[in-house]
């Protein structure tokens, strides 16, 4: 009994040391930085409150109303600054992004696989802008034309200028394209029919060269792999145009 009145006294004495719940503090909620300097005489309560008569003695000084107070109001405070500086970088990010160019956009998302050059804040937040920058590629890639995309194929990948990230962003481009003309053609039968007599006007052309120099093979590259005459004569003989440029 008497360790018990022992241990009260000792526990009084501690919440009454500090002044813990002084009517001074009260109004601390309207305050983050007297609720810090009160947050600080209840850690160091606690503090003692735990030396002296362990865990309980500790919580007890939490729960009085000025020490709970405190707590919540230091804890709203600084979330609040938190979301005002993620709110900041959001609209830094934004800005970023929306200066971005499609080509910048896809090869930092590519790096995101590769840890050391990815940019961390970029992989983290890119997502939201992935259909934006969809958009814009697939506008560029409509207007633009093979021969500039195979360009950059051959200029990143071959060895001499080789680039892994760089290298695979345009084959992945060329073969976008190669399906965007090729269901264009079939949806749009007139331009087909002309893209069509042009080919087979260039082929009639080219014929009498390999004819004349008696290569054959030049005939099959123009009619299986050449752009976009390769890509006409697939859509020609699916919708029974013609199956052939002879």
């Amino acid at each position: 009994m008497k360790k018990w009145y022992r241990s009260s006294l000792i526990l009084l004495a501690i919440l009454l040391s500090t002044g813990c719940v002084s009517p001074d503090d009260q109004p601390a909620v309207a305050n983050p930085e007297r609720a810090e300097k009160i947050l600080l005489k209840c850690e160091a309560k606690a503090q003692a409150g735990y030396e002296a008569l362990g865990p309980s003695a500790a919580e007890a000084v939490w729960q009085t109303k000025a020490c709970n107070t405190a707590k919540y109001v230091v804890e709203q405070y600084w979330q609040q600054q938190r979301d005002t500086q993620l709110s900041r970088n959001r609209f830094q990010q934004d800005d970023v992004f929306a200066a971005m160019h499609w080509k910048e956009f896809f090869y930092k998302r590519q790096q995101c696989g590769y840890q050391q050059q990815a940019s961390s804040w970029f992989c983290s937040s890119y997502s939201q802008w992935q259909e934006k920058m969809q958009q814009a590629y697939q506008k560029d890639l409509q207007a633009s034309d093979f021969d500039s995309l195979i360009n950059r194929v051959e200029k990143f990948c071959s060895s001499k200028s080789y680039n892994e990230i760089s290298c695979a962003i345009w084959r992945a481009a060329l073969t976008d394209k190669k399906q965007l003309a090729y269901n264009n053609y079939l949806s749009n039968q007139q331009q087909l029919e002309t893209d069509f007599y042009a080919c087979q006007s260039r082929f009639s052309q080219l014929r009498q060269v390999a004819t004349k120099n008696n290569n054959k093979q030049k005939l099959l590259n123009f009619q299986f792999y050449s752009l976009p005459c390769s890509l006409v004569l697939q859509a020609a003989s699916r919708t029974q145009l013609a199956y052939t440029f002879y």
